[in-house]
């Protein structure tokens, strides 16, 4: 039986509106004001709230932006009441997060019209959330295991026939046990900062402070950074002959490190799912406003339905192909851009290749004390 919590400071008419609900079978709390509204939506966690707009003390607005600001009472659906329904104080009530609006007086079919359609668009929402948690939840269980035991194996494996044979085994045998074991490692250590990588973002995406703090970054010049991490991971996947870049060198509102992080993710996913030997372009352009980075590759591409699905520890065609990672390449990505104030496009065509494209921010020029133009920045 699903429960709504009824806020309305006039006794007759919420007595009317919790009969005809009730006779609808729905479990109806009672508030007079918006601070016992609260505590009963605090308590009982209902499946939708009924709130009039003009009460003393706490009227509806302040109610709805309340319960909003809380997390476990965040995604409650909301329906406002009030005899004053001008565009006005609908789109306060909107901007407020409200899911509709009820201008009083309305019909009893109206009321249960909008209690029906805003329960079964909350239950849609959480199902579709159920299961994207539930695809997750698979894809972890699917990949983690493998993607930990790969290099752990090697890294075992390795260190163990070097124990047990050193002695009797050639030097190049065991430059290329020490080679194998080093791999390894390396692939184990990124699969871990990645992990921690995800997570610190996560957080900072939750805290405004430091998403304000990341967005004054700078990176002067955003060239020698992008050549610098282009060496290190073309040489990593030894496809420093198939990789071009063409760069513009414009101050760009990232650090260096972020900077690199972006790139080199982005040129990991184009050297993973494209051949040797194939072509690999990165450009960097700018306007007056954006930092444009694009990493193209000529690989096997993925589909439109694909595409729309990517996220972490999302992988696909295993079978096929040989992956290494859980997929948090392209959403590390995909959430630095955002906390960095830009964009992030993925374009693909199966069969043909891939194009990834991040639009930053420019760095803002800063003026020192004197009062003089920073010439660095401009």
């Amino acid at each position: 039986m699903r429960t709504i919590v009824l806020i309305e400071d006039d006794l007759q008419f919420r007595e009317i509106i919790s009969f005809a609900l009730e006779d609808e079978g729905y479990t109806v709390i009672q508030a007079e004001n918006g601070q016992e509204g609260m505590a009963q939506v605090e308590k009982h966690a209902p499946d939708l709230v009924l709130c009039d707009v003009q009460m003393t003390g706490m009227d509806g607005y302040e109610t709805l932006e309340r319960l909003r600001s809380q997390d476990a009472t965040a995604g409650i659906p909301f329906i406002l009441m009030t005899g004053a329904a001008g565009p006005d104080a609908i789109r306060t009530g909107m901007n407020l997060g409200a899911d509709d609006y009820l201008s009083k007086p309305f019909a009893v079919s109206e009321l249960l019209q909008a209690v029906e359609v805003r329960l079964a668009k909350h239950a849609t929402i959480r199902e579709e959330a159920e299961r994207e948690i539930e695809a997750l939840r698979n894809s972890i269980i699917t990949t983690l295991p493998h993607e930990l035991r790969t290099p752990l194996n090697g890294i075992i494996g390795g260190a163990q026939l070097l124990s047990e044979d050193a002695p009797t085994m050639a030097p190049e045998e065991v430059q290329e046990f020490a080679e194998m074991i080093l791999t390894s490692g390396q692939r184990l250590n990124r699969l871990v900062e990645n992990f921690l990588i995800y997570a610190q973002l996560e957080l900072v995406a939750r805290d405004e402070a430091k998403t304000v703090a990341l967005r004054a970054s700078r990176c002067v010049e955003p060239a020698a950074c992008i050549s610098a991490e282009v060496e290190l991971r073309t040489a990593q996947h030894a496809r420093a002959a198939d990789v071009t870049t063409d760069l513009a060198n414009l101050p760009v509102a990232a650090d260096e490190e972020h900077l690199r992080r972006i790139v080199g993710e982005l040129l990991d996913n184009a050297c993973k799912f494209s051949a040797p030997g194939s072509p690999v372009t990165i450009t960097a352009t700018g306007d007056d406003n954006q930092y444009l980075l694009t990493v193209a590759d000529e690989g096997r591409g993925i589909s439109d339905e694909r595409l729309a699905a990517i996220g972490a520890y999302q992988q696909f065609d295993r079978a096929l192909q040989e992956q290494q990672g859980v997929g948090l390449g392209l959403q590390i990505t995909r959430r630095l851009t955002a906390l960095l104030g830009g964009t992030f496009a993925l374009d693909s065509t199966e069969g043909a290749g891939t194009r990834a494209t991040v639009a930053l921010p420019l760095a803002r020029a800063t003026l020192p004390r004197n009062g003089a133009s920073d010439n660095a920045s401009a």
